[in-house]
């Protein structure tokens, strides 16, 4: 009877060692996998913070992406439009080119038509003082020569070609393009005594001006002697250091009456030696000023 009893006890006090082992063993397993509950909720954490930030990083990095895209369409779209700007300069640059050899051929063209047209209104110009006094009297210069095919209407054409083609050396802005001021003038002969003076200013300087307030003079041998002295008169205010204006005006007794005189209050003596003139058709005076009288009618 005993003895089962201390089987029974050993039993009893092994199966307490072996409940209080595995009570132990139990906390520690339990110990354990809350050291790794903690380790791996840290490293969950630490992956949750990680994934936050790749998630704005890929956010940032998106909306660089789209900004990028958003300036390669703008540069896409100014190239294209400096490519149309560049072709479209470079097609009116072409055209003006053309244009431009276009004008210098014409104006070479123009400029050999009058040389060709001075050279003959210069060879016209050597009978024409002689034509002039066979038909109105008057020998200006030492010029003599008489031209039995000229008459008043054709000297006065070629005065008029000459001094058109004065404008053009001399005055006009565009002469290959520009139309002659003598096509609708009203007065010939104040428009050839205006462009006399204005090629007087632009070639050598001179300081002179027309005033002009004469009637149209109708008769061609007329208006050319007219045209004739007003241009002795130019050349010699050409020559004078000081302002002059060539005053023309009408008389009572159907004439033109040219005076050069001095501008300004000074005291300018002007140096003119008249034209070689004999005829009762123009009167010559050296007064305040010279004046010279050109009878404009019979």
């Amino acid at each position: 009877m005993l003895v089962p009893l201390i089987v029974a006890a050993l039993a009893a006090v092994a199966f307490l060692v072996l409940w209080i082992m595995g009570r132990q063993s139990a906390a520690a397993a339990q110990a354990e996998a809350d050291e790794r509950e903690k380790a791996l909720s840290s490293q969950v954490r630490d992956l949750t913070g990680r994934a936050d930030g790749l998630d704005r990083d890929l956010s940032t990095l998106t909306s660089t992406h789209e900004n990028l895209q958003a300036d390669h369409a703008q540069i896409t779209a100014a190239r294209a439009e400096v490519t149309a700007d560049r072709d479209r300069l470079t097609s009116e640059l072409a055209a003006t080119e053309a244009t431009v050899e276009e004008q210098a051929g014409r104006l070479e063209s123009q400029s050999e038509q009058i040389e060709i047209l001075r050279a003959r209104v210069e060879e016209a110009e050597k009978k024409a003082a002689a034509v002039l006094a066979r038909d109105t009297g008057v020998v200006i210069g030492d010029q003599h020569a008489v031209d039995t095919e000229g008459s008043p209407s054709t000297l006065w054409d070629l005065e008029l070609a000459r001094s058109e083609r004065t404008w053009r050396t001399s005055v006009a802005i565009n002469p290959a393009r520009d139309e002659s001021p003598f096509t609708d003038a009203a007065d010939p002969v104040r428009l050839a005594v205006e462009i006399e003076a204005s090629a007087l200013r632009e070639n050598v300087g001179a300081a002179v001006v027309v005033d002009w307030a004469a009637s149209p003079v109708e008769d061609p041998a007329r208006a050319h002697l007219v045209v004739r002295v007003a241009q002795e008169l130019l050349e010699a205010a050409a020559r004078n250091h000081e302002p002059t204006r060539l005053v023309a005006r009408d008389t009572d007794d159907s004439e033109v009456n040219l005076r050069l005189e001095a501008m300004g209050d000074g005291d300018e003596v002007i140096n003119f030696i008249p034209p070689q003139i004999t005829s009762d058709l123009v009167d010559i005076r050296d007064g305040a000023g010279v004046s010279i009288t050109v009878k404009t009618s019979s």
